[in-house]
């Protein structure tokens, strides 16, 4: 490999440090020197190895992301734009996914340590919620990694976090029911035990006792909903109005509804969490919340890549919609 650093160096007139620039898209270097370079590279068969360390900055230029899933549009959507803003600014993007598993969780930041990653964008598990166990994620800092936590918070953590206020959102969202003329509001939750999720359902209830005394709740430990359960809780409330806290189960919600013959929003409003798969085919029928997870994404990684390269640690910087 040296030797053909050598040659590619002095077939383009440069010195050897300045042959892997141009695949960095460095500033150092003009476009007229980059394209000379990428063709002797051809000539030589030189092959830049971006697993190797720049041994002056001692980064391999790339982030790991962890999430605990991919079957919500949020995650997928936010994976993409991850990608997206990494390679626009000369990085690559090594994911992986825990399943909502502390183990799982743990095994991944180990094995992206091994891969000397620069800095970890994380969502963290409901298992690492539930359990409060940050050992792993502690670990990082330890280890001086770079870490920023997205679309999930964890307390306790001085970290810098990128999401929505989630209790702002469901407290709006929830005035938005009750000045509408609806006085009957159930709130549903997919996956309860997550801290977003509580802070949902806690932005509802404060916004609801408020303003009628009475706040229904409907909680899941998945993201499949019982739907006799649903009709029941529907039924024997008299519900008008309902605030769901995910995307997954306001279609699931939205399909029962409709099935069981209420007009949506006549009989029912609905008002839901989204990233962007419900208003694309439930216009008409709801008002959705956007959680933005394309600008979740790209802020974690512009974040994380400040934090790399100016070395900033300690500060908690969370941006909220």
């Amino acid at each position: 490999m040296r030797e053909r650093i050598k040659l590619c160096a002095l077939s383009a007139l440069l010195s050897s440090s300045m042959i892997s620039k141009p695949w960095s898209n460095s500033s150092k270097i003009d476009a007229q020197t980059k394209k000379r370079v990428r063709k002797v590279s051809v000539l030589t068969n030189y092959v830049p190895n971006h697993q190797v360390k720049d041994l002056k900055d001692k980064r391999v230029k790339t982030i790991g992301v962890i999430i605990p899933t991919i079957q919500t549009e949020f995650y997928s959507l936010a994976l993409e734009s991850m990608i997206k803003e990494a390679n626009n600014n000369g990085y690559r993007i090594v994911a992986s996914i825990s399943d909502e598993l502390v183990s799982r969780e743990k095994e991944n930041i180990n094995f992206l340590i091994q891969r000397q990653v620069d800095g970890i964008v994380l969502s963290p598990s409901k298992e690492t919620q539930k359990l409060d166990d940050l050992n792993h994620v502690n670990l990082l800092k330890q280890r001086k990694i770079p870490v920023v936590i997205f679309g999930r918070s964890i307390n306790n953590l001085n970290c810098e976090e990128i999401g929505v206020d989630d209790f702002k959102e469901a407290h709006r969202a929830t005035q938005n029911l009750i000045r509408s003329g609806r006085k009957n509001i159930l709130y549903i939750s997919g996956l309860s035990g997550i801290d977003l999720y509580e802070k949902r359902k806690n932005g509802f209830l404060n916004a609801v006792l408020n303003f009628t005394g009475k706040g229904n709740v409907l909680e899941y430990d998945s993201l499949k909903i019982s739907s006799n359960e649903l009709k029941y809780a529907i039924r024997s409330n008299g519900i008008d109005g309902i605030l769901v806290s995910d995307e997954l189960t306001a279609i699931q919600v939205i399909k029962n509804l409709l099935q069981w013959g209420y007009k949506i929003p006549k009989d029912i409003s609905l008002i839901g969490f989204s990233a962007g798969i419900m208003e694309e085919n439930y216009r008409s029928s709801l008002f959705a919340i956007d959680q933005a997870p394309t600008k979740q994404g790209s802020l974690a990684v512009k974040n994380i890549i400040n934090r790399m390269e100016n070395e900033i640690t300690g500060a908690v910087i969370s941006y909220k919609k």
